[in-house]
């Protein structure tokens, strides 16, 4: 109850908190003009992104192309530092084979660092050898090796070379361009096709600032009269509730997971989630103050597809639009559809400059 009364009080500060006792209705069906004089959100000015790209850039995914389509081929030279070696390593201890030991058709590169000690020694013996070639290795085992080896133990390891694997990465050819990006038949088309992609990416990248740009004009513009106290509280709650799940996941209490995690006070991440909550609140009189005024829609289809979208361009950290809602939640990902749908709406409405 003490931290609630300072909450309170230090929300009354940063802005002016109604005093009556109404009860909140919802984005759609409150009068928000009661609570927020809204800014002009059109005839907004913008700068149009001027993108610029390096033909350096193009050579650079061609490069990277290629090294992505190099494949490990098998030769008949000496193994060398790039190589690739298929063996089987028979092991001995006190001249008796240990299969547990041994290893059979495993294949190993050369210029890798392996943690197992039996394999970085042998992948080094193979430095220079050819296709079937035998090599004995003599090594100390170290006690705890496998749960097999009870204390440090001489070891004699009988390896074969079964192949050798050089990499092989594919010229820049017409023939080959197909094959780095299918619908290019030239290595013309395919330095015109990634430039374009670049050139798209950059201007999306611009296109991302100014949209946030014109995001923050529009809460900058727009002004509180009052706040409406329960929203408030139902941000404050839902992170404060997150903070209170993360302590209790590493077994603290919340006063100790924000000293320790967070490196402050727990007063100060109360009045750090109070400011957020003033914010977020501010945020979404402003985003329903619009929504309401261009009656922007929003359904369940509409919101999966949405999901799915982003659940795309999130580079498989989420698999399905489904996995994207459930990890963000449905309030989190709506807001941030209507979101996308105002600044597409200020957007189409604003001046170039």
């Amino acid at each position: 109850m003490r931290r609630l009364f300072a909450l309170i009080l230090l929300l009354s500060m940063l802005f002016v908190v109604s005093c009556s006792n109404d009860t909140w209705k919802g984005f759609y069906d409150e009068d928000l003009s009661r609570y927020l004089t809204l800014g002009d959100y059109k005839g907004m000015k913008y700068s149009e992104p001027d993108v610029e790209i390096d033909l350096k850039a193009v050579d650079e995914q061609i490069a990277l192309m290629l090294e992505a389509a190099t494949e490990m081929v098998e030769s008949d030279g000496k193994a060398a530092a790039s190589s690739a070696v298929k063996i089987d390593s028979y092991c001995f201890l006190n001249g008796v084979s240990t299969p547990e030991l041994s290893l059979e058709g495993q294949t190993y590169y050369i210029d890798v660092e392996y943690d197992d000690v039996v394999v970085d020694t042998v992948r080094m013996a193979c430095f220079g050898a050819e296709k079937g070639d035998a090599i004995n290795i003599e090594l100390t085992l170290p006690a705890g090796y496998k749960g097999i080896i009870e204390r440090d133990t001489n070891a004699e390891f009988k390896v074969t070379v079964l192949s050798v694997y050089e990499k092989v990465t594919p010229k820049l050819t017409d023939s080959t361009a197909p094959i780095l990006m299918p619908g290019c038949n030239s290595v013309a088309e395919l330095r015109d096709a990634i430039f374009k992609r670049l050139q798209k990416q950059c201007i999306d990248a611009e296109m991302d600032k100014v949209r946030a740009e014109l995001k923050k004009q529009l809460l900058s513009a727009s002004v509180v009269k009052k706040m409406p106290v329960a929203v408030l509280n139902d941000y404050y709650e839902d992170e404060m509730t997150l903070y209170r799940r993360l302590a209790d996941a590493i077994d603290m209490p919340l006063e100790e997971y924000a000293e320790k995690e967070l490196g402050m006070t727990a007063s100060e991440l109360e009045n750090m989630v109070a400011k957020r909550a003033n914010d977020r609140t501010k945020e979404a009189l402003v985003l329903y103050s619009v929504v309401k005024a261009e009656n922007i829609a929003v359904s369940d289809a509409l919101l999966s597809e949405y999901a799915e979208k982003m659940a795309l361009k999130s580079e498989e950290i989420f698999k399905t639009g489904e996995e994207y809602l459930s990890y963000y939640g449905k309030n989190a990902v709506t807001e941030d559809y209507l979101w996308e749908k105002v600044i597409e709406i200020i957007l189409k409405n604003a001046e170039k400059i």
